[in-house]
């Protein structure tokens, strides 16, 4: 369950931008909401009540990678120290699956993530089209800004919220934070199809006022988006401000419904946590 009761002692991470935060660390503070814990308020309490522990599906550990590959630095200086790459081999053969067997056996005992040879190429490839394309050649290719740094603040409309957030590379001198995502598909239609899918409004609206809580400053959100096959197209969007405040209020409304189900009696919960309560008729014709 959510935590966000004000007498409840914040950590010595609250009020802070952390570097170099583990990413599961990051997930598993307590006392802290992320944007991902409100969209699954969006669609209903017992989405969040019933959320499982993070789990790593094949698509997000190739995500994972391709936010490792293309944003260069110190984590990516320890890319042999993290990863492994399997070499491509025949496991209908006795001896590709033997060597099969012997690299995840030394990948688990050296505490390595082990990837195939196939994903490794194929985010060589993303990371090659964000570091040539003129948008975002000199963000990504030359290192500027800070990369994954992680954010806890007190939500500054929302009484007793915490907050937050984790930044894909944060350019503090021109006050941008950038989250890196991989789609089918880069084009325009596909993106805002994408943004109200996910709820990628919610994300950005979350990071704003995350980043003003935490420094003062007005921070542009910007997303670049690599499309996962070719012609691997790279494209940069940002959200209107009517997008964001309209974000803003779904924020204020399902958080503090949330917290009206948190004060309620257990009577009353039991009618909260759906879509709605009671009957509703639906007609198949309006």
């Amino acid at each position: 369950m959510l935590h966000y009761i004000d007498e409840e002692t914040p950590g010595k991470e609250l009020g802070n931008l952390i570097q170099g935060m583990p990413f599961k660390e990051y997930l598993t503070l307590e006392k802290y909401i992320h944007s991902s814990d409100i969209k699954k308020l969006d669609q209903s309490i017992s989405h969040l009540l019933n959320k499982e522990e993070f789990e790593e599906t094949p698509a997000l550990k190739l995500g994972t990678l391709g936010h490792f590959i293309v944003n260069p630095g110190s984590e990516v200086e320890n890319f042999d120290a993290t990863y492994m790459v399997m070499p491509k081999v025949d496991r209908r053969t006795k001896q590709g699956r033997q060597l099969h067997d012997d690299c995840e056996a030394k990948a688990k005992a050296d505490g390595k993530i082990l990837i195939t040879q196939e994903d490794y190429t194929k985010v060589i490839k993303w990371r090659d089209k964000v570091f040539n394309d003129p948008m975002t050649e000199n963000v990504f290719k030359n290192s500027k800004g800070v990369n994954e740094i992680s954010g806890f603040f007190n939500h500054p409309e929302i009484s007793g919220i915490r907050g937050a957030i984790r930044v894909d590379k944060l350019l503090e001198d021109k006050k941008i934070a950038i989250d890196f995502k991989t789609a089918v598909s880069a084009h325009p239609v596909a993106f805002k199809y994408a943004i109200k899918k996910f709820r990628y409004d919610i994300q950005a609206a979350w990071y704003i006022d995350g980043l003003k809580a935490l420094t003062g400053d007005d921070y542009d959100f910007l997303f670049v988006v690599l499309e996962k096959s070719s012609p691997n197209n790279v494209q940069v969007y940002r959200l209107s401000e009517k997008d964001i405040n309209s974000a803003r209020d779904d924020i204020y409304n399902l958080l503090e419904n949330y917290k009206t189900y948190v004060r309620a009696p257990e009577a009353k919960k039991k009618t909260m946590t759906g879509y709605f309560s009671g009957i509703k008729t639906i007609s198949l014709t309006d």
